[in-house]
């Protein structure tokens, strides 16, 4: 199947101040799959927030079949418009690669396994303007303060910190987001490792480009964003291996189908929340070994194989070009998910949501702080279930200054652990 946007998102007949966009899909259909003498043909609308503030719906059908045989093709059951949860306007619906409309897709929490604390929960991440999810299944807000360094998880072995920016003229209470992410592994002295950071390169701008003969199409988030690993700039898909054999870093340019998903906070009847996982010794596997892991959390598993496995075929995953962009950050004591999406329609902004993926079982055993840290020593049990709180109940300073720091890989507040 294949489906085609036959205009740009404009408004067509909704309202003046949200757009609509016409598609065109097409299917072949083979006689197994009507065998029966039904077909169901479902259109699904992926929301990138509480289904309680978000809509979307499908409008003005028109269904043609072909057939195998001289006849002039004919419509099917014409269909009625079919609304999906009308509450407030809503994204433009896409399945093509495209920017997204708030910078936010949806998540499933970490990767199965237990949580740091042996408990079943979410794995700990950040998501959107920016909701944090906690590592014992709490999701609530954080807002910070515009172009400052939190503390995410402060522990003996590892800081993760992360940059908040507010972006004007994106939808109120949309428009904070996460554009920086620092990670600093330490040694068993203590001593700092490895440093890795992510972050935007500039605030105010995306689809900046990279140079190069091909316009920098290729750098990863169309020169949006840039990787500094152990004081070392790129901008560019790799896979970079730690000399130490530690960890690696593979970073490569993405879109909507492969990106990873994340389901409404709203899932307390959904049996199977994933929860997070203990780190496995794995002998140094390639990178699409790596991705393949991957394949059960991304929004679109049978499209994205499809396309993950032409990219082995060709050689040609580190040559893609995309807006959208995943960093996996491996550790042999923490590991971390990043996906890279950009707003360009209504506002310009840029989001990096983060998931811890894997921690090692040493460190699960540590003291963690910080704003995902210590939402791991509550006494808060979900059961399995995600719950949204209040911030002050989830967390133990009431100040959003007590876990900022100065820097991507500063380990200095109130809310982090005591180095020596």
């Amino acid at each position: 199947w294949e489906v085609v946007s036959s205009t740009e998102p404009k408004m067509i007949g909704f309202n003046p101040e949200y757009k609509d966009q016409i598609h065109h899909l097409k299917a072949t259909l083979n006689p197994s799959d009507y065998a029966d003498g039904e077909f169901f043909l479902r259109f699904e609308t992926i929301v990138n927030s509480f289904t309680s503030n978000r809509a979307s719906g499908f409008d003005n059908f028109k269904i043609v079949a072909y057939y195998d045989c001289p006849v002039t093709p004919a419509p099917v059951v014409p269909v009625t418009p079919a609304p999906i949860v009308p509450v407030t306007p809503a994204p433009v619906v896409s399945v093509t690669p495209a920017p997204i409309s708030t910078a936010t897709p949806a998540p499933v929490v970490g990767t199965p396994g237990p949580t740091p604390d042996g408990r079943t929960g979410g794995g700990g991440g950040v998501n959107g303007d920016p909701l944090i999810m906690g590592l014992s299944g709490q999701v609530f807000k954080f807002n910070g303060r515009s172009g400052s360094w939190y503390a995410a998880v402060s522990t003996k072995s590892f800081q993760w910190n992360m940059k908040i920016q507010q972006y004007e003229g994106c939808p109120s209470k949309a428009d904070t987001f996460v554009n920086g992410v620092g990670l600093t592994v330490f040694d068993d002295h203590g001593e700092a490792a490895h440093r890795v950071e992510v972050s935007v390169v500039n605030d105010f701008f995306v689809d900046v480009g990279c140079g190069g003969g091909n316009g920098g199409a290729n750098c990863l988030g169309r020169g949006s964003l840039e990787l500094v690993i152990d004081g070392v700039k790129y901008m560019s898909p790799r896979d970079h291996k730690f000399s130490d054999g530690t960890g690696r870093v593979i970073a490569y340019n993405t879109y909507l189908e492969c990106s990873r998903k994340w389901y409404d906070f709203q899932i307390d009847e959904r049996p199977e929340v994933a929860t997070l996982r203990r780190a496995r010794n794995l002998k140094d596997p390639s990178v699409f070994e790596v991705l393949d892991t991957l394949k059960d959390t991304m929004i679109d598993k049978r499209s994205c194989d499809t396309w993950l496995q032409k990219r082995k075929d060709n050689g040609d995953l580190f040559e893609q070009p995309g807006h959208w962009s995943t960093i996996l950050v491996k550790t042999d004591k923490i590991s971390l998910h990043i996906e890279y999406k950009q707003e360009s329609d209504r506002c310009k902004a840029h989001d990096l949501d983060v998931w811890i993926s894997a921690v090692a079982p040493n460190v699960v055993e540590e003291e963690w702080e910080g704003i995902i840290g210590e939402t791991k020593s509550l006494s808060y049990r979900p059961n399995g279930k995600m719950k949204q709180v209040d911030r002050n109940v989830a967390l133990r300073h009431r100040e959003d200054e007590a876990y900022e720091v100065v820097s991507p890989f500063s380990t200095k507040c109130k809310g982090c652990i005591t180095r020596i």
